[in-house]
C-alpha cells in the first residue's frame, strides 16, 4: 500500500526527513544517513554518511558556519567516499536524516556529490 502513495524510479535517488518518510515509504526504500537514527526506525542504515558528532553538534550550536559545514563534510565524508558505489547502494530509496525539507542539511550535500559526479539524470529529489 505505501508504494502506491509514492513511486520511486529505480535508478534515481531521493531525500527526505524521518518525519516525512516513515509516513510514506516502505522500510526497504528507506536509507537512514544520520549521527543519530530513530529508535522505531526500520529501513536500511550507511554510517559512513553521518557526519561526525564535532561536526554536527559543531554546526547545531553555532560554533561552525555552514561554509565551514559543507567544507568539513566533504573532507571528512565525501572526499573518502566513491560516487558511483554510494550511488549503488543507494539508487531507488531515499537517504533520511532529521532536517526538514528547507533546512541546510548533509543529505543535499550528498545529492549534490552525486549529481556532480555522475550527472543530473540520477537524481529523483526531495520527496
Amino acid at each position: 500500500m505505501k508504494d502506491e502513495i509514492i513511486q520511486l524510479n529505480r535508478d534515481k535517488v531521493y531525500c527526505s526527513y524521518y518525519a516525512r518518510a516513515t509516513k510514506i515509504l516502505p522500510n526497504h526504500r528507506m536509507v537512514a544517513i544520520s549521527y543519530k537514527i530513530p529508535d522505531n526506525f526500520n529501513g536500511e542504515i550507511i554510517r559512513e554518511l553521518a557526519p561526525s558528532k564535532e561536526l554536527l553538534y559543531g554546526y547545531k550550536y553555532g560554533n561552525i558556519t555552514e561554509d565551514e559545514y559543507i567544507k568539513t563534510y566533504s573532507f571528512e565524508v565525501l572526499d573518502r567516499l566513491n560516487p558511483i558505489e554510494i550511488y549503488n547502494k543507494i539508487k531507488g530509496k531515499v537517504i533520511l536524516c532529521y532536517c526538514g525539507k528547507d533546512s541546510f542539511c548533509h543529505r543535499r550535500l550528498i545529492i549534490e556529490w552525486l549529481q556532480k559526479n555522475l550527472g543530473s539524470d540520477i537524481i529523483g529529489g526531495e520527496i
